[in-house]
């Protein structure tokens, strides 16, 4: 990687970060999380789960051209005095979607971060990341806890687009893998002054449902996932395999990594679209040329990580019929019918897409244990930094069945060394494929 660069410290006092509002959270939110996530799997079941809902009586989907609609029933009753149950009301809650509004994401999907893939040289800090997504598997029903997840993603909106594995949401597998070094990993002793040597992998589901708020299209994504730092997550034999392959320097400081530790984590991301044109869905007049901005937010909660994020963006060219973030998320959606008049003459979604997009990613963080937690071996002086941001440009394009984006990002420093010298900002490619709708 290349060598690390440090800025000088701003004579304007710092803006009060996440740390001074929120404070620090306390070393008893892992069990908080997992007692809210257990909560949280448990409370469909306890409450809405029940085989009355499940059943298909209370479940009526009608497909093909007329589309999807999810109507469910609940009743209600009381109990007289000689304990007879009576009906007292029927509440009916109605989820209707337009006769043709359907999404499509790839069916697996990979993304590889990398700073080779930027030209550097030199390892150190974020150095390579990994992730696998994939909706094979879920053609089949929907437990209580998909249920109760995707009735809480479309509460609000006024028009829900069918996946294509039925529901009101996308749902997905993934695993992920991040590595991070000191800035000279050919050093075997410990590095105190700099980030530590971290790896963290983590499996986990994701649930994203489509609509319309109003005018604007909306995409709403939540994930929960189980994760696991120090020598569980393979780091060593990754970067090690990896750099045997490329005839890079051999990483030598892996003894000093980051104690095991498992943690539970929950994300939400939430995407807009809006175009000049006021197209929602294919590029606008059916040109092959239009300016598109995704807005979007998020919050992500567990001990190893808290923090919140803002963002957007902006792509010039054919979008195409679809909603998509390089650098935010991998997975482009698709969008086929009523809010993508011109996408397909089948009405299909995954149509082609060929353009350039430019981004702002910027992340308020209240705790970040891969930067503070403890080694193995020695000490860890440095301290996470309260803001963190990513400028992204690149390129991408896609037809029917396949995605491919590519990706450069610069990042500011994401730590403080002894004495708040602020490190390092870096800079790594990103290479994003999918295959299949």
């Amino acid at each position: 990687m290349a060598q690390p660069t440090q800025s000088r410290r701003s004579r304007w006092p710092r803006p009060p970060g996440p740390r001074a509002i929120l404070e620090r959270p306390p070393p008893a939110l892992a069990l908080a999380v997992a007692v809210a996530v257990a909560v949280a799997v448990a409370l469909p079941f306890a409450l809405g789960a029940s085989p009355a809902l499940a059943s298909p009586q209370n479940e009526a989907r009608a497909s093909g051209a007329g589309g999807i609609g999810v109507i469910e029933t609940i009743e209600t009753f009381e109990v007289d005095e000689d304990g007879q149950a009576i009906e007292v009301a029927e509440a009916v809650e109605a989820i209707l979607m337009p006769s043709t509004c359907r999404i499509g994401l790839a069916t697996i999907s990979a993304l590889v971060d990398n700073d080779s893939f930027a030209g550097q040289r030199r390892d150190g800090g974020y150095t390579s990341g990994v992730r696998i997504d994939t909706s094979a598997g879920f053609a089949g029903g929907r437990s209580g806890v998909d249920r109760w997840l995707e009735g809480g993603l479309a509460a609000g909106l006024d028009t829900v687009c069918a996946p294509p594995r039925g529901g009101l949401a996308d749902r997905a597998l993934f695993l992920v893998q991040d590595i991070y070094t000191p800035g000279e990993i050919t050093v075997a002793a410990p590095q105190p002054d700099d980030r530590p040597w971290a790896a963290m992998l983590a499996l986990g589901r994701g649930w994203e449902t489509v609509g319309l708020l109003g005018s604007t299209l909306v995409a709403r994504r939540f994930e929960v996932a189980v994760q696991v730092v120090g020598p569980t997550a393979l780091g060593r034999q990754s970067q090690t395999l990896a750099h045997r392959w490329i005839s890079g320097d051999r990483p030598e400081g892996w003894d000093n990594q980051l104690q095991n530790r498992w943690a539970l984590a929950a994300s939400y991301l939430e995407r807009y679209r809006w175009s000049p044109s006021g197209q929602r869905g294919a590029s606008a007049r059916g040109s092959e040329f239009d300016v598109d901005i995704i807005p979007h937010w998020g919050l992500t909660l567990g001990p190893l990580l808290t923090q919140a994020r803002l963002g957007a963006t902006l792509r010039l060219g054919d979008a195409g019929c679809t909603i998509a973030s390089p650098g935010v998320t991998n997975r482009p959606i698709a969008l086929a019918g009523d809010l993508a008049p011109g996408c397909d003459q089948h009405g299909r979604p995954g149509g082609r897409h060929n353009y350039l997009f430019a981004g702002i990613d910027v992340r308020g963080v209240a705790r970040n244990d891969l930067i503070e937690g403890r080694p193995r071996r020695g000490e860890n002086r440095v301290s996470a930094e309260d803001w963190v941001g990513d400028l992204r440009v690149g390129y991408a394009v896609g037809g029917p069945g396949w995605n491919l984006s590519l990706s450069l990002i610069r990042r500011t420093a994401e730590f403080r060394k002894p004495g708040g010298e602020r490190c390092c900002a870096e800079t790594f490619g990103t290479i994003g494929l999918g295959l299949g709708w």
